[in-house]
């Protein structure tokens, strides 16, 4: 969606070759172009936002959230971990999750707003270390922690025998 809104073009190749070399962690390919390819290098984090807001959630996510808020005798308090750019997915979540609720990629930019490094990537084991560090924070059992997940960079919670994880997408394509 981002590189198709920009003129990027090829994005799904790019991806492709850097899942084949093993590159980087699946899930991470986009921050990782944004950081290393050229073309993809000359977006900013207005246009990360700008797509954000474009992308389409399933359409009952804010009522699930508000239903599993309001249960009673239960304290639910929705984070979302991904793999995906902060500014996408705070977009994306405005006014669903709170952004101190939001764990992604986060990017760094210099002073002209160009992209030109990483400073955390959320795919593959970095979410593991977010639901750690939730649980922590929080003091509650693995077993009171609920995991959906819906895409690749999700494998290693899959993997970790610490979380309980079940599958379900809330983006459409």
């Amino acid at each position: 969606m981002l590189s198709e809104a920009l003129g990027i073009p090829n994005f799904q190749q790019k991806v492709s070759e850097l899942a084949q070399k093993h590159f980087v962690q699946q899930g991470g390919e986009l921050v990782y172009l944004l950081v290393h390819d050229p073309d993809f290098r000359r977006i900013r984090a207005e246009d990360l936002r700008a797509a954000g807001k474009k992308v389409r959630l399933k359409a009952d996510i804010p009522l699930l959230v508000q239903l599993l808020g309001e249960l009673e005798g239960h304290n639910f308090t929705p984070y979302v971990v991904s793999a995906g750019p902060q500014e996408i997915v705070e977009a994306a979540l405005e006014g669903i999750i709170a952004p101190e609720n939001i764990f992604a990629s986060r990017i760094c930019y210099n002073d002209e707003g160009e992209i030109c490094d990483v400073e955390c990537l959320r795919a593959g084991y970095g979410k593991v270390a977010v639901l750690d560090h939730l649980r922590e924070k929080s003091a509650i059992s693995q077993h009171r922690v609920v995991y959906v997940g819906d895409g690749s960079s999700d494998g290693g919670l899959l993997r970790c025998p610490r979380s309980h994880v079940s599958g379900g997408p809330i983006v459409t394509s």
